[in-house]
């Protein structure tokens, strides 16, 4: 877990660069509120690259946006802490979150609206989805597949929640609760 951050009026503020990023930059698409949180999960090469729905839902729509050439998305110095120290690094600032490949995923039931984004690292060249706009998924469904080191971003367009996991804790698809919403 590299960062959780809120929004609000669909932006997003960057710690390092002083500045805000529109909501719909990072998505490559209109979201489904302007408040919530942004939970940003690095993936190593040493880790499993699967990903899953975080809810039970219906999958809403799905955005893949190709990059000509991806950025990396560490430096040395960030990719040894992440991968062998296991220290968490914020990675939200760096230029390749808007620019790099990325499949958007939209789901919602009637309790929550989420967007899963993947985003591809330097030398991934593919992002496999196995679902698909209309289809209902279950909580912990295989949804989608990136080859080598990447990230997501788990985008929950609600502002009550009961977060689960803290900043560089290490989580395991499928199995670690994100967050919990208020009964």
């Amino acid at each position: 877990m590299v960062y959780i951050k809120p929004f609000a009026q669909g932006k997003v503020e960057v710690n390092k660069l002083g500045e805000t990023i529109p909501l719909e930059e990072i998505l490559k698409a209109p979201g489904w509120g302007d408040r919530g949180w942004i939970v940003g999960i690095y993936m190593s090469p040493l880790d499993v690259h699967y990903n899953y729905a975080p809810i039970e839902g219906k999958v809403g729509d799905i955005v893949h946006i190709r990059a000509k050439i991806n950025l990396p998305m560490l430096d040395l110095w960030e990719y040894f802490r992440l991968t062998y120290l296991r220290q968490a690094v914020d990675l939200f600032s760096h230029r390749y979150r808007l620019v790099n490949e990325r499949l958007t995923v939209f789901l919602h039931n009637t309790r929550v609206k989420v967007a899963v984004v993947e985003i591809a690292d330097k030398f991934v060249n593919k992002i496999k989805c196995f679902i698909a706009p209309g289809q209902e998924v279950v909580k912990g469904q295989k949804i989608s597949f990136i080859d080598r080191g990447s990230q997501v971003d788990l985008v929950i367009f609600r502002e009550d929640l009961e977060f689960q996991v803290k900043v560089g804790q290490q989580v395991y698809g499928a199995q670690t609760i994100i967050a919990r919403l208020p009964s």
